[in-house]
């Protein structure tokens, strides 16, 4: 897309009209009355929606996308979460967090899409507000790179499907704290699991439910290099037994110094 203020001389070069250029519908006459300074008075007129901005915001600065927002009609009208991430590319993140307090929030699927352009403290609320069911674990997943700690907790604890797999619990882990992601995997893992999962949890898990997780849902037979990559996060009783179990396999594994 050209940058509007292009449009003149690319219609000059064809030999065309700007109206011809555009078309004749609301967003091609939004972006003539731009490009005369009158979109004040057209977007009164015509009543603009979100949805027209949205068709023209990819020719537009963010600061001419900004100005146009602060256009919209104010006090009873709002948007839509669909709305509002149509045009969240294309505005800077504070006029997208001033707008996005009118959302209606009713979708929240749609919220992963804005999720990228909001600041953590507007996504934060946001989420809050919408989240009055339970929600797939596919959509928790989508947000926990762009949520505080404390509200990914609230959410997975209060809104998440009781049933998450394990790949799910993974994908989590590092954006949870220990306590919840201690709690969902408690919660999680009524079934043996694979050692990658397990390795994989680690890090981010307490000794003991790490303990618990390899003692209780742990395939049976694992590996010398499995063990050696559990060992810096596991207790030394339940290393101790890790290493009985692999005792008779031809490998001893090298976990110096625990």
């Amino acid at each position: 897309m050209p940058d509007i203020a292009k449009l003149p001389e690319i219609a000059n070069i064809l030999g065309i009209s700007i109206d011809e250029l555009l078309g004749n519908n609301k967003s091609s006459g939004l972006v003539k009355h731009i490009l005369t300074g009158t979109e004040d008075r057209y977007m009164k007129e015509e009543k603009i929606g979100l949805d027209t901005v949205a068709e023209v915001a990819p020719i537009l600065r963010p600061d001419q996308v900004g100005g146009l927002l602060s256009q919209m009609p104010k006090g009873e009208e709002r948007y839509s979460v669909e709305e509002l991430t149509g045009i969240a590319p294309y505005v800077d993140q504070d006029t997208l967090d001033g707008i996005v307090r009118q959302a209606e929030t009713k979708n929240t699927a749609l919220l992963t899409g804005l999720a990228p352009f909001l600041s953590t403290d507007t996504l934060d609320w946001l989420v809050r507000e919408c989240m009055d069911e339970k929600v797939c674990a596919d959509i928790v997943t989508g947000l926990a790179p762009f949520l505080s700690t404390d509200t990914l907790d609230w959410l997975v604890r209060e809104c998440m499907d009781e049933k998450v797999c394990a790949d799910t619990v993974t994908g989590l882990a590092p954006f949870l704290s220990t306590d919840t992601l201690d709690w969902l995997v408690r919660e999680c893992m009524d079934e043996k699991v694979g050692a990658d999962i397990v390795t994989g949890l680690a890090p981010f898990l307490s000794t003991d439910t790490l303990d618990w997780l390899v003692r209780e849902c742990m395939d049976e037979k694992v590996g010398a290099d499995i063990v050696t990559g559990l060992a810096p996060f596991l207790s030394g009783e339940t290393l101790g037994a890790l290493m009985k179990d692999t005792a008779e396999q031809p490998k001893t594994p090298d976990i110096w110094p625990f």
